[in-house]
């Protein structure tokens, strides 16, 4: 994993002394390969395994963790070359070991809900379904905030701002939450259902008070969606649930009984995705209806952006933001350098193991497809 990544930065490594936009260009499908890789390489390792020792016990379980942590570690270099801030190893382990409990935490009732979940449709099957659901909706109400406050990963606003939130959300129906993100990275979110507004500390440190004021009303404009809105949106927080029964219907109507699965989750995909996207134009509009002066939204933008040297342009129109030149120019602002084109998907080194995950997918396979003749 080291040496894949250090050899996918050569790009970016040359870019340097660019404009932020070129060099955010080249990064990007180093970040998708690196993301990839991540749980690639141990897939792949955990098939060389299985594949190369067939009559042996099956070990995937202490292969894919153990390559998994070894992978996990190797993207250090990369992190610490991007991003500086990410700090000595033992602050970077700390922080990602943090945000792994916190997504086990969260996902982990679901794997348990595919593990015991029958082979038929009985009352077992829809007690597991139900479990599952009531852990979710926990969470979605709030659990997944204390969790993250109990891990360290959010800490109590400064006076600051505390000040610019309690500015901004006067006209808000119902009292919202503000919370510090420890991340090296530039971030702002806004918890629609629970009413929680999330900062990260670089915001706090690197952007002047008009400019926080801005994204802050981009994020309490979320906190006024409607209904409706809120309702489309706990929909796609349980797009995998209904994949709990991925067993029973094929036991009960074999492969095809996953169409079904597949029809549903591509469906609500989709809607959640367009209304994901029209709230997040409605919430630039909002934002730069209320910014101090004009081009101090679209500036904090490009800051937020320069900091986690993401794409002004991404690839494709599919994301659930607008491309940042597109946001600038909505915004009034008219950037300084030329439209970017559009990054690749993906470098060299992320369909080098994602061919041969693919061809060792394919052996296995065809193996257990003799096997059963």
């Amino acid at each position: 994993m080291w040496g894949l990544n250090w050899l996918a930065l050569i790009s970016w490594r040359r870019a340097a002394g660019q404009h932020w936009s070129e060099c955010a260009r080249r990064l990007y499908p180093v970040a998708a390969a690196m993301r990839l890789n991540l749980w690639i390489i141990p897939l792949n390792l955990t098939l060389v395994v299985t594949t190369c020792f067939p009559g042996r016990p099956p070990v995937w379980w202490l292969v894919f963790p153990a390559a998994w942590l070894g992978t996990k570690l190797g993207v250090y270099p990369y992190a610490r070359e991007v991003f500086p801030a990410a700090g000595p190893l033992a602050k970077w382990i700390r922080q990602s070991l943090t945000a792994w409990l916190l997504k086990t935490g969260i996902w982990g009732p679901f794997v348990l809900g595919l593990v015991f979940m029958p082979d038929r449709f009985t009352w077992v099957a829809g007690a597991v379904f139900l479990a599952v659901l009531a852990f979710h909706i926990w969470i979605q109400l709030g659990l997944a905030v204390r969790l993250s406050r109990r891990l360290g990963l959010l800490t109590p606003p400064p006076e600051r701002l505390f000040r610019i939130v309690t500015e901004n959300s006067r006209s808000l129906a119902r009292p919202c939450h503000t919370w510090v993100l420890e991340t090296p990275l530039a971030y702002a979110a806004a918890l629609p259902i629970t009413g929680d507004l999330l900062f990260s500390r670089y915001i706090l440190e690197a952007l002047p008070d008009e400019e926080i004021a801005a994204i802050c009303a981009h994020e309490v404009s979320h906190l006024t969606e409607s209904q409706p809105t809120l309702l489309i949106r706990w929909a796609g927080s349980l797009i995998l649930l209904p994949w709990l029964f991925a067993r029973p219907m094929l036991n009960e109507f074999g492969i095809h009984g996953l169409l079904p699965l597949l029809l549903v989750s591509f469906l609500v995909n989709v809607l959640v995705r367009r209304v994901a996207r029209k709230m997040e134009v409605r919430a630039d509009k909002l934002a730069g209806e209320q910014q101090i002066s004009e081009g101090t939204y679209a500036r904090a933008l490009e800051r937020i952006y320069r900091r986690n040297i993401t794409p002004a342009v991404m690839p494709g129109n599919r994301a659930v933001h607008p491309h940042l030149y597109d946001r600038m120019l909505a915004a009034g602002v008219t950037p300084d350098f030329p439209r970017p084109d559009q990054p690749q998907k993906l470098t060299w080194t992320g369909r080098l193991h994602y061919i041969l995950s693919c061809g060792l997918a394919g052996i296995l396979i065809g193996r257990l497809l003799a096997l059963s003749h």
